[in-house]
Order: C-alpha cells, then structure tokens, then sequence
C-alpha cells in the first residue's frame, strides 16, 4: 500500500510562529500607529493653515483694502471666525484645559480672545497684539488639529502662527519680507519679530520646551513634514 505523506505544521510549531508574530506586533504597531496619527494631525494642520489663508484673502478682499486694520480681523475676530466653517463659538470649551510639552512638562492653555471649533474638529484661536510699530502688528492664531481632543501635545496637535497687519514687516536673514495678511511662523520662531536668523538648534529646543510658535516655524522650513523636528535645518 502506498503511503501519502501529509505536509503541515504542528500544534507547537503553530504556537511558536504566533508568538513570534505577536511580539513583532507588539514592537511595531506602537510605531506604525504614532506615525499615522502624526501624519494625520499634520494633514489637519496644512487643511487649516490653508482654510485661514483663504479666509484672510476673502476678508481684504470683501473689504477692499490692502490692510488688515481695516478688516475684521482686528476690529471683530469672531465675525472673521464665523466666516470660517463653524460648528461653534467659544473660547472656553474649543481647546483643552491643559496641554503638555514634548518634554513631558506643563505646557498651560492657549490665551486666546476668540475661538472657534470647525465643523472638520479642529479648533482656532485669536489673539490680537497691538504694537506701537504698526509694522509688527499681527494677531496670533491657535490651531489645535483635533479640538480639545487628546493628545494635547503642544507641537503634536497644539501650534501658533501669525497674521500680519503691517504693510511691510521686518523679514528674518533667510526670508522674503512679509506683508499684511501673510499668514505664516513667527520669523524667530517666538511671538514677536527679529530680523536675525533663528538659530534652529534654540527653536528645537524651545519647541520641544512647549513654544507652539517655534514648533510651526519648524513645521514650516520642513513643508510640514511629521518629522518636523528631527528633519529641520
């Protein structure tokens, strides 16, 4: 009688192969996972500093001036906020109550005047600053990429950027100068103007200290990359 010979595995065989795979899962899906969500808070943030743009466009232009201190935007924040898409106005629910740094330390709230939550989730924040050199006026913008949602990480989900007033703002040595209604990083990476260039190696370390500023300059020189701080220069 002829014998057939059946291939297969056995019962140990199969134990072993799944605790193998069960480890490389556990090593590797952490990684796999912070990278996704990583790429998609970056993808909201590019969504919103996109949305703001246009909607600072569409307000000169609706006003017909080439200044933001004749629009909205200085003279009443939270009728510019609604011309965004809206799903509601506050400024004490839109973000969350304590964000933390990259270090792990305590990286307080957004001061904001105004705030929004969008109907995509992600929330804006206004915050007007006056300057007795009309040139550095601005209003700093919060954008938190998914609302008062965790993480919570400033320079994850948690970033600060400009809008220009001025109609000729002092540029940085690597910059082209800026103009009202730009829209874009603080040229130093803090919340005010210089017209040095920014030592990046201080913006990393501000960034990761809880600066949302440095952390959008950063995202901004690396055309937001989600491995902004590492791929800087």
């Amino acid at each position: 009688m002829i014998k057939i010979k059946k291939d297969g595995f056995t019962l140990s065989e199969v134990l072993v192969t799944l605790a193998v795979v069960g480890t490389l899962a556990i090593l590797v899906l952490p990684g796999l996972i912070k990278d996704t969500n990583n790429k998609a808070m970056m993808s909201n943030l590019q969504s919103a500093v996109s949305t703001l743009n246009n909607a600072v466009q569409n307000e000169l232009i609706s006003k017909g001036t080439q200044s933001v201190e004749n629009t909205d935007i200085k003279s009443d924040p939270e009728a510019f906020l609604q011309t965004l898409d809206v799903a509601k106005l506050s400024k004490t629910d839109t973000f969350a109550d304590k964000y933390t740094t990259l270090n792990g330390g305590n990286g307080g709230k957004p001061n904001v005047s105004y705030a929004a939550l969008l109907k995509n989730g992600i929330a804006v924040g206004l915050s007007n600053t006056t300057n007795n050199d009309s040139a550095k006026a601005y209003t700093t913008v919060y954008v938190d990429t998914n609302g008062p949602n965790t993480p919570n990480i400033i320079g994850v989900d948690l970033f600060a950027l400009k809008i220009s007033w001025g109609t000729s703002i002092p540029a940085d040595a690597n910059s082209q100068p800026q103009h009202s209604g730009d829209l874009g990083a603080f040229p130093n990476g803090i919340i005010n103007y210089s017209t040095t260039e920014p030592n990046i190696a201080t913006v990393k370390t501000n960034c990761k200290a809880g600066n949302p500023a440095a952390c959008y300059l950063l995202v901004e020189r690396t055309s937001f990359d989600p491995n902004y701080i590492e791929n800087a220069e």
